[in-house]
């Protein structure tokens, strides 16, 4: 396996290990986002989700690289990893700084090349986000019948 080099800057680093650390910042700022856009709504047309699932390494990243090319259909890209939960407000400051990237391999060694802007999946932190009591240290706890689609707040989210 090749040696992954990562095109990332030291500042990149700390901004990344701050954003993704500080769940309690994200629940925060994706709460004003959401405050916000019910007083400012965006125009846009909400849907159902589509969820691509499986085991590591199944071949999940190129059904999702099949799925996302679809016009009718969207998907988080390496360039909203550290906003997930506020992807609108996001989206709208960052667009003065986009430049297109150069495709690397991934970390995983598998071949596949990937830049900001290609599609990936970070659903995780949404799952942190609305069911924290789910996620412990050493693994991610089972939903209960009862349990399971009960977030109206992920609902509205």
């Amino acid at each position: 396996m090749k040696d992954f080099e990562t095109p990332y800057s030291q500042l990149d680093r700390v901004v990344r290990k701050l954003a993704m650390g500080q769940l309690g910042m994200q629940q925060l700022l994706s709460r004003l986002e959401s405050n916000w856009l019910r007083r400012n709504p965006p125009g846009i047309a909400g849907a159902d989700a589509v969820f691509t699932t499986s085991l590591s390494r199944a071949g999940t990243a190129h059904l999702l690289e099949v799925v996302a090319s679809a016009p009718e259909l969207v998907s988080h890209t390496y360039g909203d990893m550290l906003h997930i939960l506020r992807l609108l407000i996001w989206d709208r400051l960052s667009r003065g700084f986009y430049k297109p990237t150069e495709e690397r391999e991934r970390a995983h060694g598998d071949s596949m090349l990937v830049s900001y802007d290609s599609v990936a999946t970070f659903e995780e932190a949404l799952w942190h986000f609305f069911w924290p009591d789910h996620h412990e240290a050493s693994r991610i706890r089972e939903w209960l019948p009862d349990e399971r689609g009960k977030s109206r707040e992920f609902s509205s989210f």
